[in-house]
């Protein structure tokens, strides 16, 4: 919605596997709610974003940010790419063991969110996903647990890179009191925040909390819980007939006023317009 990219997904369940297929076709950006992670199996790829291009191998995985504008193209006209799309809510990891703290790659700025091939992550992701697709095709009993736990594998793949790449860019203690500090606010946002509270669960210093969390996710703490909140509010608004004044409260909005201008001011729309587009 905001410059016209906003593109409405709904998934039947809160997570799909599907192979895909790329032609050197220019697309315009699009973006969604969800989050994303693209798994290259064929030929190269070409992943544009609103402010940069990354070049892609077989083998190699890129994460998409939610929220970011974004498109796949193939490399040569000759070889359209094959990769394998995932797609999740991020409500998915509450079934898991500290799932919150699975998401923050997917919330985070300072970091290249393409790994490559030659990682020992990438190839265990590329397993799994795989391995995902065969359990799709034959539909043997059960069939959809194993999905979710390949699924889960790819996440903690995932955040074991990102962990892995901070602590060789930066001190560790300082990634990970940020990261603490993260999936607190993943798994509290629609509540009442007591900054202090996460300030010392990170167990930083104030200013050097607060420097050290917008290098991270490129937010101030209080714009990344808006940013939450404001996503569950579009699923709330795609997938239940609660009011728009239920949704605010639910979503940890202490204002009705202050939730529509938020929703307005991020996509140009209000959230009832916004209900009825989606609909």
């Amino acid at each position: 919605m905001r410059n016209g990219l906003y593109s409405q997904i709904v998934l039947k369940k809160d997570f799909i596997f599907e192979r895909k297929i790329a032609a050197l076709t220019e697309h315009e950006l699009h973006m969604h709610d969800l989050l994303e992670v693209s798994i290259l199996l064929e030929n190269k790829v070409r992943y544009r974003l609103s402010d940069r291009d990354a070049a892609g191998e077989p083998g190699d995985i890129f994460i998409f940010r939610p929220f970011e504008a974004h498109w796949n193209l193939a490399d040569s006209e000759d070889s359209p790419a094959v990769w394998i799309m995932l797609l999740f809510s991020p409500s998915v990891v509450r079934a898991l063991p500290q799932g919150c703290s699975l998401l923050a790659p997917f919330y985070t700025m300072e970091w290249n969110p393409l790994i490559p091939s030659v990682s020992e992550e990438a190839r265990l992701i590329r397993q799994a996903a795989c391995s995902a697709l065969q359990e799709q095709q034959k539909m043997l009993p059960g069939w959809e647990m194993k999905q979710f736990l390949y699924m889960a594998d790819i996440l903690v793949q995932i955040f074991r890179y990102f962990m892995l790449q901070q602590s060789h860019e930066r001190q560790a203690e300082s990634i990970e009191g940020i990261v603490r500090s993260i999936e607190y606010l993943l798994g509290h946002f629609a509540e009442w925040i007591d900054m202090t509270q996460v300030i010392e669960l990170s167990g930083m210093k104030k200013t050097w909390f607060y420097k050290q969390f917008h290098m991270l996710t490129g937010l101030t703490p209080n714009e990344f819980v808006n940013k939450l909140r404001l996503q569950y509010a579009i699923h709330l608004l795609k997938h239940s007939d609660k009011t728009v004044t239920d949704i605010a409260f639910e979503c940890g909005f202490h204002s009705v006023s202050y939730f529509n201008k938020l929703f307005k001011d991020t996509w140009l729309l209000t959230p009832r317009t916004f209900r009825n587009h989606a609909q």
